[in-house]
This record gives structure tokens, sequence and C-alpha cells, in this order.
């Protein structure tokens, strides 16, 4: 079966990453195959040519939102796709990420389509605004008569697509993201990269955008230092609202109990040394970070938004926390410090359940039979 993929960016990111490590393991199980990137910025798919996946670079730059098609460069980027697919001629063709779009404006295609939904993209809940309405009636279209499916990285992402799109539930599958779970495993905190502090050791990872809940994290670790002022948060990642985060560490007073770690390639090391994980987002697809932290031995404490409960068990493999709740993050991190029983229970539930249900072989062979499926006409339409 020769399969198509067609990213927006290779960027580093968390869809990127996964697409990275899951493109090399479908070519070893016996696909042909390969990644076209609407957007030159690409470093994480450098080594994948090397893997046996070759990469094609439709070489837009500027806007990635497809509302703007009147852009003659991103009308020329859907060109050169066009031409690409037309020449390759793949079985199936997967748009992945918040703007698969682009899939959908092909005026033609030889193969089944599968839109890939890494997220709720902020413009679904603005679809009635003016500028918006072509643009979503143009895919809801699209997607009915051309009765392409889809795969949601979770059930709040399948739920919020079945109102975007207008289409049938059974034509949405929900394929958790999946990780290396012999990468991500939990080490004796002798040989962590952080070493035991008197005080809990938090990290967050995620890039640095307002909706990913970093300042309820900084508003939650002023309260955890009221009661224990040796605990620290680490955040790894880069992003827009760094310059705000900054100053709001700076008003609460938190000074080098916070450190900005930016882009790290050590984020294992950073999570074998840690106490406790956290990812209070507004917003969230499904939450990679999150996984990779419960199959390192964290106990996580995430916010309620989006696909984060179906990842983590609130009371079991974790804490659920209601989103920008700082106060019930600080209670129950605090909570998982004072109880280490409590904190290596759940670490212990935490791996556990990111080894049977959050796996690259679990995610992997989910994928091969949703495309094995489509081509061979049994997934409903």
């Amino acid at each position: 079966m020769k399969v198509m993929v067609v990213a927006e960016t290779m960027a580093p990111g968390g869809m990127e990453g996964l697409l990275a490590q899951m493109l090399p393991l479908l070519k070893d199980r016996g696909l042909d195959v390969g990644l076209a990137v609407m957007k030159t910025d690409m470093p994480l798919a450098r080594d994948l040519p090397e893997q046996g996946v070759p990469v094609w670079n439709m070489g837009h730059r500027g806007s990635s939102c497809r509302v703007k098609l009147h852009r003659r460069a991103l009308r020329r980027a859907i060109g050169r796709l066009h031409a690409l697919v037309l020449r390759e001629r793949p079985d199936l063709i997967m748009g992945v990420g918040y703007y698969p779009d682009a899939v959908v404006y092909l005026p033609a295609h030889p193969g089944q389509v599968i839109l890939g939904l890494h997220g709720e993209p902020p413009w679904w809940g603005r679809r009635w605004q003016p500028r918006m309405v072509a643009h979503t009636l143009a895919l809801r279209r699209h997607a009915r008569s051309r009765s392409y499916r889809f795969i949601a990285i979770s059930g709040s992402v399948r739920d919020a697509a079945v109102d975007m799109y207008a289409v049938r539930p059974s034509r949405i599958r929900v394929i958790h993201n999946g990780i290396d779970t012999d990468r991500f495993a939990p080490v004796a905190r002798s040989h962590a990269e952080v070493g035991r502090a008197p005080g809990p050791v938090i990290v967050q990872v995620g890039n640095l955008y307002p909706h990913k809940g970093h300042a309820t994290s900084l508003r939650a670790l002023a309260r955890i230092r009221r009661a224990c002022p040796e605990a620290r948060l680490l955040l790894a990642g880069e992003g827009p609202a760094r310059p705000d985060l900054e100053r709001l560490r700076d008003e609460l007073g938190l000074g080098p109990a916070v450190e900005f770690l930016g882009w790290r390639d050590d984020v294992r090391g950073l999570l074998q040394g840690a106490d406790v994980y956290w990812m209070p987002s507004l917003r969230e697809g499904f939450g990679l970070a999150c996984v990779e932290a419960m199959a390192s031995g964290l106990p996580p404490v995430v916010s309620s938004a989006g696909g984060l409960p179906e990842v983590v068990e609130d009371g079991v493999s974790g804490f659920v926390v209601p989103p920008r709740a700082d106060d019930r993050l600080a209670g129950a991190t605090l909570d998982l410090w004072r109880d280490r029983d409590l904190a290596a229970r759940m670490g212990q539930a935490a791996r556990l359940r990111a080894e049977e249900k959050f796996s690259h072989a679990v995610m992997v062979d989910a994928y091969l039979a949703a495309f094995h499926d489509l081509v061979a006409d049994r997934w409903p339409g």
C-alpha cells in the first residue's frame, strides 16, 4: 500500500515529533510511505530519508491558515501538492495537523483520503464569524461529497469534528497517540539528571502558548511555595508567551524557583529527575508529553480540558483538576509530595497505563487497521 502523509510543517512540536517517529515504524511494517510538507520549516523531517521515508517540500512561506486561500503563495503550494499526488498516485492520502485543509482543496486525487485531526484548532470555535463561513461550508461540502474519513487523537477531538464537519460519527475513528515506552521509562533517582531536592521538582513540557496553561502553573507554584519554599518548576519549551510568563514570574516573586529551559533534546532526563508532571492546559487535543511523563513513572496533575481525562485516570494514574484552578493544581501536587506512597502508586499506575494503551505498537497497529479497512472498503462511509 502506498500512503502519502501531508503535514503543514515539521518544525518542533508534539504532532510533528510524533510523525517523525511514526512514519519509519509504518515503513518497517510494510507500507510505502512518504511525507509532503506544505511549509519550508521542517527540521524534524531531516532524518526521514535515511530511514526510507521520502520527503517532499511544497515550499509555502507565510500564513498557514487555509482561510486565506486567495494568497498566491498558498495556491502555488497546493498546486505543487496536486502535481505530486498525480505523479506518485498513492492509494491513500492523510492530511494531518490543525490545518489539513490543503488536502481538502486538491482539485483531484486518485486515492482515498483521511484527515488526521491532532487537536481542536481555535478557529473551529469561530467558524460562524463572517470571514470563516465560506471556508467552513467549503470544508463540510468537500468532506461529505468526497466521503473523507477522519482519525481523531481523542474522543474530545472526535466530538468536536462531528460538529465541525457535519459528518456521521462512523466516519471518524479515535486513535490515541503513542510513544516509545522503552525510551521513556522509570529509573532510580540516583541516575537522574535532577538530583533529590528538599522540595518537589515539577516539570512541564510544551510550547509557550497561552492555551498551555503556564500562567496557571506559575500561580500554583506560588501557592505551593508558601507551604514548601524549596519547590521548583522546570518549563521545557519555547514560544511567544515567554515574555509575559517571565513578567508574571517576577510579579509573583518566584525568581530562580522557575527555570525557562527553552527547547530541550533531553526531556527524558528531566522527566526521570522530577517528582510531578503538570499539564494544566486550557485546550489540549491529547497530551503526548503527559504520556511520556507517565511512561517515565511520574504522577501527573492535568486539567480536564480536551482529551486529557482520556489519558489520566483521576485518582488512579494521576489527578485531573479544572482548567485555571491554580488552587486545585497546587493542592494535588502537595498531596503527592506529602504522601510519597501515594505518589509511588500513581507513578506505577501511570507507567502501566502508558504501556497498555499508549505505546508505539498499539498506535501503529490501529493506523494500519484503519488504512487497510479504508482501502478494502471495510470502513463505513
